[in-house]
């Protein structure tokens, strides 16, 4: 059963305002928590919800920055969590010795190697642009 709170209600609780520290952070989060259960599109307060994300996408951002991922390291990895050998990926660019010239950075990616490595790494193409 979903609990009934006033948009004042929420606003006493947790004011919308810059998160600026990590306690806020995680104040703002467990609150944001606790309340997503309640969200429903023709609820009137999701309006407060939606402001709340934005405030803590805005401080993981500044925080907790993702740095860009290169092609070649994304390669590795989904290689080795799905635990897929060089061998293997030769089919995707045409010989073993290019996959290990990609790997090894001497080659770059072409559309078409992009396009075949995804297939094979079941993943779309994008992850690797």
């Amino acid at each position: 059963m979903k609990t009934k709170i006033t948009y004042n209600q929420l606003i006493h609780k947790f004011s919308l305002k810059k998160i600026k520290n990590l306690k806020d952070y995680n104040r703002a989060l467990t609150w944001y928590e606790s309340l997503i259960d309640n969200y429903d599109e023709s609820n009137e307060l999701n309006e407060y919800l939606d402001v709340l994300a934005l405030l803590i996408e805005e401080y993981e951002e500044k925080k907790f920055p993702i740095p860009e991922a290169d092609p070649v390291d994304i390669i590795k990895y989904l290689m080795e969590e799905k635990n897929i050998k060089q061998v293997e990926l030769a089919k995707a660019f045409g010989s073993q010795s290019i996959v290990s010239e990609v790997l090894n950075r001497k080659r770059g990616l072409t559309l078409k190697y992009i396009y075949n490595i995804a297939d094979i790494l079941k993943v779309k193409p994008q992850v690797f642009v």
